[in-house]
């Protein structure tokens, strides 16, 4: 569940104190602490209003990582890439290649076999 996570992300992209989504729901801003720390829940009207007032649907307020799923696409391909890029680095570093023309065809097929292997544990990990 990532309603916390989710109502602290939206309240601080938009700008609102916890007292201001207080009041919106007509409660104080310890309930909307606890709400965001995931203590507590409120109650399904009360993450529709908030739901409504984030132009979120429900289930996306509570089943969705929001903020992962607004991630600049720039932002995430190159922080993607650069994970690719070091996890290869380590692989050239772990092997002793210090230059590429200097690979056998075995080699080059022992680490293209280590790197796509690395891209499946990575993508693994984003899905």
């Amino acid at each position: 569940m990532f309603f916390g996570k989710n109502l602290r992300y939206l309240r601080l992209a938009g700008g609102f104190s916890q007292e201001q989504i207080g009041d919106l729901v007509g409660k104080n801003f310890t309930t909307i602490q606890r709400w965001e720390s995931g203590a507590t829940e409120p109650s399904l009207g009360l993450t529709a209003i908030l739901a409504a007032h984030f132009d979120v649907t429900i289930d996306d307020m509570v089943n969705k990582d929001i903020e992962l799923d607004k991630a600049d696409p720039f932002i995430t391909n190159v922080d993607s890439f650069l994970t690719l890029k070091s996890a290869l680095d380590r692989l050239y570093q772990d092997n002793g290649i210090t230059d590429i023309n200097q690979m056998n065809k075995q080699s080059y097929d022992a680490l293209l076999d280590q790197a796509n292997h690395c891209m499946n544990l990575y993508l693994q990990r984003l899905a």
